[in-house]
């Protein structure tokens, strides 16, 4: 096992479940720790996520989404009133507004390797962090970074982005990533089967999904 794929091992959690498209703009999260303030930073135009999250949590109290994203506009924001857009780009922590409770939701195509690479004390606001990291062929910078977050998150899930087949020391180069803050689980131990799970979908459909399985044969 690599020492990238070390800091890469999902752990158990119960109660996961998929929130938004069962293409592109859908991801894996803990349903026990849906806070009603979600930050999502990056959307690229696509909102199915944002739409499926308010529908998710707003039943028993009111739901604020904050989108940030300096390339495209956001239709969403101008029909609901829930919803804020910031048109920026972020490229720390401090460059948006992180509330107490949050859930963070991040996609910002490579950025997300210095917004979450230096000082993470603000990340014990946020309750769940779903990441697509784009690492690219060098591994050996985001050991680090990981293992970074590690230190106050535990990752729940793990998904490959058939997008792209390419890998580096043994983890594919895109990949989707759902962490926890730790102080919020039990130890249930390392996940024992691989992924993709039966709530995962191939981003690219005419493509097999990617099979990631080395914490199984690392056990």
């Amino acid at each position: 096992m690599t020492e990238l794929q070390e800091q890469l091992i999902p752990k158990k959690a119960l109660n996961k479940k998929r929130i938004g498209s069962v293409r592109d703009g859908g991801y894996v999260v803990c349903a026990d720790h849906l806070p009603n303030y979600l930050v999502s930073l990056g959307s690229g135009g696509n909102t199915d996520f944002e739409e499926a999250y308010i529908n998710e949590v707003d039943g028993d109290c009111d739901c604020s989404v904050d989108i940030y994203d300096g390339t495209c506009d956001c239709p969403l924001a101008e029909r609901d009133p829930r919803v804020t857009f910031f048109r920026k780009n972020v490229h720390s922590l401090n460059d948006f507004h992180i509330p107490e409770e949050c859930f963070i939701q991040c996609d910002i195509e490579g950025s997300e390797f210095d917004l979450f690479r230096g000082d993470l004390s603000k990340m014990s606001r946020v309750k769940q962090l779903c990441l697509e990291a784009h690492m690219g062929p060098n591994g050996w910078p985001w050991v680090n970074f990981f293992r970074n977050i590690n230190k106050s998150h535990t990752l729940i899930h793990i998904h490959g982005n058939n997008h792209v087949h390419a890998t580096t020391m043994g983890v594919p180069c895109v990949i989707e990533l759902t962490y926890v803050l730790s102080e919020l689980l039990d130890d249930l131990g390392n996940q024992d089967a691989p992924c993709p799970t039966h709530l995962d979908a191939p981003n690219y459909h005419e493509c097999d999904d990617l099979v990631l399985d080395w914490w199984v044969k690392g056990a």
